[in-house]
């Protein structure tokens, strides 16, 4: 998206973005938190989940509202969008049971749970990008979970179209 920030990285989850420091040409090397306390966001997309769904459900869910209620302390006038987890194809899901369909959408659930309506709001990739079974359509991936170039580019404009339909 023309004029956004970015603050994302391999390995980055709701555990480490309070040390995970990274840089954007917008911004020089800083934390996430450092980063929402020095500019104001009229609007924050937040994606998180993949990474984390392997550890015990209470201590990501705990540390997931922890993550958005800093946001929101910190952002009291953005508008958060909190994306669902996109899923991941068949043969990944073979490969651990965390990664089951069934696992992510309770996860993702949750998330849901923290929207709002207002200010937080929740939308689920995964309505688009999945099979009648819930795995990740595989023409959209190569490695089973991380979305290829074409992935990616109609990712982001499922996320302008989702966004779109909320108003924000």
């Amino acid at each position: 998206f023309s004029g956004a920030s970015y603050f994302c990285d391999v390995g980055m989850t709701v555990f480490n973005y309070k040390t995970k420091e990274l840089s954007d040409k917008s911004f020089g090397k800083t934390t996430l938190e450092a980063l929402l306390r020095s500019r104001k966001f009229d609007k924050i997309f937040i994606n998180f989940g993949l990474n984390e769904c392997g550890y015990p459900y209470n201590s990501l869910t705990l540390s997931y509202k922890q993550f958005v209620t800093t946001v929101r302390q910190l952002q009291p006038d953005a508008i958060i969008v909190l994306q669902g987890i996109m899923s991941v194809t068949s043969n990944k899901a073979a490969q651990a049971n965390y990664f089951q369909p069934s696992n992510l959408q309770k996860i993702s659930k949750f998330y849901a749970s923290l929207a709002d309506g207002k200010k937080v709001f929740y939308i689920d990739v995964n309505e688009f990008f999945t099979d009648k079974n819930g795995y990740l359509l595989s023409g959209l991936t190569n490695d089973g979970c991380h979305p290829t170039a074409t992935g990616y580019k109609k990712w982001k404009e499922w996320i302008a179209y989702a966004a779109g339909t909320l108003g924000v």
